[in-house]
């Protein structure tokens, strides 16, 4: 019996017609007679794969769809709403009299979700970060904006739907993902401390040690034109009365500091912009503010250290295009070509993976850290998610998170699109995690859409691709020109 059930799903699946196959890519069914769920605001998706044989003739719902010369599609078609499961019904005529058919339910994920109002108050208590790259957000799913340290301690004033309420300082609050804390017995938690410290310049550097009792949640911005770093200390209190300088600080001018409602704001004033990163970390009982200055290779890019960032890898395949092209393996084919141009400038390159391996983000930015790298490019190809038209949205698009990345993002943005020759999917503020450390200029490239065939067709192109590594080398050592 069980063995007739499977086979009458599979046949509800794929119809047995020999020399013709239906082969979806997305969306993804990876289990038989699962339902798709799509969110109820959306009344349009596609769908894409590909035929075999290449020829013929594909209807999806009724309507004719497009397929390219080596049988891939790409279908932009209306949801149909009913209070019952809908299906994709697809039928593809081959010529020569082959056919195929494949179907399988959607419906519309549900919206509301019960409350449970029997949960007694939530009394105050003080939660201890317990994962490393935690986020906290504006509020539950809002904005990423504090990336707290490991110990870091916070008082939670609310839980519900998974997140804690936590107090940043007097008056201002903030979401935590529970699955970033544990929970501790204490209910108060006093302010932190800042007190004296010192100023440094060791090779290349600007350094400030202020005494902290404890890790805080801390915002850092670059403000008056990049000149200066301005760093909010949630819930810490001012003691500081004496900073000792060096007189030849290449960087640092001075600090200044003024007590908020929500904690010490520090300002560290340079003698020009800090163009070229810092960090901020909690170390030996201290706050530690590391300013970068220019490299001692001096302009240009010889001498300099690229990492490049093949995204994905591994079990992560990245987007899927119609004929079955990954996004992992083309950025990394793209990653080993563009080493090749970066290393006949002179530059010092370093790939976060040559192979298919499996690697996490933030062990890319550790990477890139690790390097003291002056630049870190990230290189994906794009997709998009359901309710998003491929077929008006395409081409080539850059990311940058960090105001001293704008400048590298735009030159290394306008090179990419002379190279692609494809539509301008804009330069992009994106809040992610390859564009976000602060260490050095980083940069997130989406070359093309490998979900858009004709963009597919190219990035399975070695001539296509070695243009984009031509071009993106190109901008690279423009940006290493900019005094």
């Amino acid at each position: 019996m069980r063995r007739l059930l499977i086979l009458t799903l599979l046949a509800a699946l794929i119809s047995p017609a020999f020399g013709a196959e239906i082969v979806l890519v997305y969306p993804r069914t990876d289990s038989l007679g699962a339902v798709i769920e799509y969110d109820a605001a959306l009344d349009s998706t596609f769908l894409l794969g590909r035929v075999l044989p290449p020829r013929g003739e594909l209807v999806i719902n009724g309507r004719t769809v497009a397929l390219t010369s080596e049988g891939a599609f790409l279908a932009w078609l209306p949801i149909r709403r009913h209070p019952e499961p809908e299906e994709w019904l697809l039928r593809f005529q081959a010529v020569g009299g082959d056919s195929a058919t494949l179907r399988f339910p959607y419906a519309f994920a549900r919206t509301t979700k019960s409350v449970d109002t029997s949960a007694a108050p939530f009394s105050p208590r003080v939660v201890k970060i317990a994962a490393t790259n935690a986020q906290i957000c504006t509020v539950p799913a809002g904005s990423y904006f504090v990336f707290p340290e490991l110990g870091c301690r916070m008082v939670a004033t609310d839980h519900q739907s998974g997140f804690f309420t936590v107090r940043l300082g007097d008056g201002l609050q903030a979401a935590v993902d529970e699955r970033w804390v544990a929970v501790e017995q204490d209910s108060q938690l006093p302010p932190a401390m800042l007190r004296d410290g010192y100023c440094r310049s060791p090779s290349g550097f600007s350094e400030c040690v202020l005494a902290l009792d404890r890790t805080v949640p801390w915002f850092a911005e670059l403000v008056d034109a990049g000149t200066t770093l301005q760093v909010t200390l949630f819930d810490t209190k001012a003691a500081l009365n004496r900073v000792r300088y060096e007189l030849d600080d290449p960087l640092l001018s001075q600090i200044t500091w003024t007590q908020q409602p929500e904690g010490v704001v520090l300002r560290l004033l340079g003698k020009r912009a800090f163009s070229h990163g810092y960090s901020i970390a909690y170390v030996n009982d201290s706050l530690r503010v590391l300013l970068r200055g220019a490299s001692s290779t001096g302009r240009g890019l010889k001498g300099k250290t690229v990492v490049l960032d093949p995204g994905h890898g591994g079990s992560a395949t990245g987007a899927v295009g119609p004929l079955g092209t990954k996004e992992k393996d083309v950025v990394l084919r793209l990653a080993l070509l563009l080493e090749k141009e970066l290393k006949r400038s002179g530059a010092n390159v370093m790939l976060t993976r040559r192979s298919d391996d499996d690697l996490g983000l933030y062990e890319r930015t550790d990477l890139a850290r690790q390097a003291q790298a002056d630049l870190l490019l990230s290189l994906h190809a794009n997709a998009l998610p359901d309710g998003e038209n491929p077929l008006t949205r395409n081409g080539s698009a850059t990311y940058y998170y960090q105001p001293h990345s704008r400048a590298a993002a735009e030159v290394i943005h306008c090179h990419l699109l002379k190279a692609a020759a494809l539509r301008d999917d804009g330069l992009w503020y994106g809040n992610l995690a390859l564009a976000r450390p602060t260490e050095c200029p980083a940069v997130l490239v989406e070359v093309a859409y490998l979900i858009y065939p004709p963009e597919e067709r190219l990035l399975r192109s070695d001539d296509f691709l070695r243009k984009l590594a031509k071009g993106l080398a190109r901008g690279v050592r423009e940006y290493f020109e900019i005094p």
